[in-house]
């Protein structure tokens, strides 16, 4: 039988800024697939460029930004689309996002209206993707979509501004109007970095009930990786807009071959951890993306970088196993999965 088309499929996609200071290659060359009905999580340090990709994916990029090359393939209600090669403002992408790929944003207070009720914005979200829908009816509906992630009294909140709720209840209200058009694909980009870790339990608990309740795929984007081993199906390490390493959780956590990855998980608090222990930080910051290292992008940082290897060209994909590859010259022998390739030359004007 053949392996069943995955939702979203995402191949050497490559999002660059053109400012006045030289090109950002925020996206550079990331390829992973979203299975239907799975949680895929995205991990890495800020600066990876994880919120860009998933950005990229819903035609949001702001000027001086663009998607340069590579395909988005995605398997929706209007057929095979690569949205790579459609433009953001074109009616198909227009009916796609919102209502069959949707968002969740990493910040309520810049992602919802201040000056408009909650559920003015809600029953305007819901109105686009259901013309036939009447504002009486959109307003019931509403309701129910706040009383299904778990907000009190929607009926009196319906009416409420967003300086008027705390910070769980506003990223609840982001959740409401991200399910509300009961996408096949949720992006969540950072959903619990705003509110405390009480609230976050509760929003991650919400988010898992809602992906087995209505069997809807996950892009979950965050830095944290003890979110990821509780949340992810398959896990894409991120590190300055390619990927790093990427597989089952399983393989991730229990079997890490990325330098980097060793590194993020090192730096993980655990329980059994002798007090007063100092945490394993990773040397470095993510390189100034006007000045990449040359080879490897993690060359820099590497504790067993090799001089004349890492710095000299970068490494292809190699595979771990069935289900694991990762982007490291220390597993030169295995087999190789993808050539790395070298950035298009482009400029500002296309």
């Amino acid at each position: 039988m053949a392996p069943e088309r995955p939702l979203l499929e995402v191949n050497d996609l490559r999002t660059y800024f053109f400012t006045s200071l030289g090109t950002v290659r925020a996206v550079d060359g990331l390829s992973f697939s979203v299975p239907l009905q799975r949680i895929v999580g995205i991990v890495g340090e800020s600066g990876c460029g994880k919120s860009v990709a998933a950005r990229s994916i819903l035609g949001i990029i702001p000027p001086p930004g663009r998607v340069v090359s590579g395909s988005m393939h995605f398997d929706g209600d209007q057929g095979l689309l690569d949205l790579a090669a459609l433009d953001p403002h074109d009616e198909v992408y227009r009916k796609t996002r919102g209502k069959e790929i949707s968002m969740i944003f990493q910040e309520p207070m810049s992602a919802l209206s201040p000056v408009h009720t909650v559920g003015d914005q809600l029953v305007e979200a819901l109105m686009l993707y259901d013309e036939q829908l009447t504002k009486e009816d959109a307003r019931d509906r509403c309701i129910g979509l706040l009383r299904q992630v778990g907000i009190p009294s929607p009926e009196t909140l319906i009416d409420a501004y967003i300086f008027e709720l705390s910070g769980g209840m506003r990223q609840r209200v982001l959740v409401a109007m991200a399910i509300s058009g009961e996408p096949k694909l949720l992006i969540a980009d950072e959903p619990t970095t705003a509110i405390d870790v009480t609230i976050q339990a509760k929003v991650l608990d919400l988010l898992r009930h809602l992906h087995e309740e209505k069997r809807m795929s996950m892009l979950f984007i965050t830095h944290n990786m003890g979110v990821i081993a509780e949340l992810a199906h398959e896990v894409i390490v991120m590190y300055l807009g390619t990927v790093a390493e990427q597989g089952s959780v399983n393989d991730i956590f229990d079997n890490p071959q990325h330098p980097y990855t060793q590194a993020l998980l090192e730096s993980i608090p655990g329980i059994g951890v002798e007090p007063k222990t100092t945490l394993q930080a990773i040397e470095g910051s993510v390189p100034d993306p006007y000045r990449r290292p040359p080879g490897c992008p993690f060359s820099n940082r590497c504790p067993s970088f090799k001089a004349g290897t890492c710095d000299a060209a970068l490494p292809p994909l190699y595979r771990v196993s069935e289900s694991q590859t990762a982007r490291c010259f220390l597993l030169e022998g295995n087999e190789v999965v993808a050539e790395a390739a070298p950035p298009p030359e482009v400029s500002a004007d296309g």
